[in-house]
């Protein structure tokens, strides 16, 4: 990496703003708005100015969920993917897996009646350039992306009561950010 990585004057941040911005976008993107933020964000390993790990555990608005997101610059390889829980069931996408569902229930004695099935086999490769296709078709054909500016404030937002959070050791309102 180059020294300006390093710099809090230059680069804002470390681990938060290089990859947890993109899972706050991806959470964002998935469950909507979120109402609050409770993080720690340390330097633990390195010898740098900003943070080499970040956890943030948020409340969604209008789902009835939470969240956390977990980044380290620090971490040894290991689950890199996105979980998401619901009530019948979940998705798990791991790019070296692939993307596989289980839906069922719970009986109240116990009893788990649950199916598994891969959706789309791994490893999952070439997003990027898969993503760049969709984003030129899109304007190609003149349609509405869905994300502007106001999707990259918010996932700025969320991430910037992360760092108050830390800070102050509280929970942070996300609206208090804007």
């Amino acid at each position: 990496q180059s020294r300006w990585f390093y710099d809090p004057q230059l680069a804002g941040g470390g681990a938060l703003w290089d990859m947890g911005i993109h899972a706050i976008d991806l959470a964002l993107w998935l469950l909507g708005p979120v109402r609050s933020v409770q993080a720690m964000v340390r330097t633990l390993r390195k010898k740098i100015e900003v943070e080499d790990n970040a956890v943030l555990l948020m409340e969604f608005e209008r789902a009835a969920a939470l969240g956390y997101i977990e980044v380290g610059w620090t971490s040894p390889a290991g689950f890199r993917g996105v979980e998401i829980m619901g009530d019948r069931g979940c998705i798990v996408v791991e790019p070296e897996k692939g993307l596989r569902l289980t839906t069922g229930d719970t009986a109240p004695d116990g009893k788990m009646n649950m199916r598994t099935r891969m959706v789309m086999k791994g490893p999952l490769q070439d997003g990027w350039s898969r993503e760049i296709t969709e984003v030129v078709r899109a304007l190609r054909r003149g349609d509405d992306l869905d994300s502007g500016i106001e999707e990259g404030a918010a996932a700025v937002a969320v991430a910037l009561a992360g760092y108050r959070s830390s800070q102050t050791g509280r929970a942070v309102d996300v609206a208090s950010i804007r």
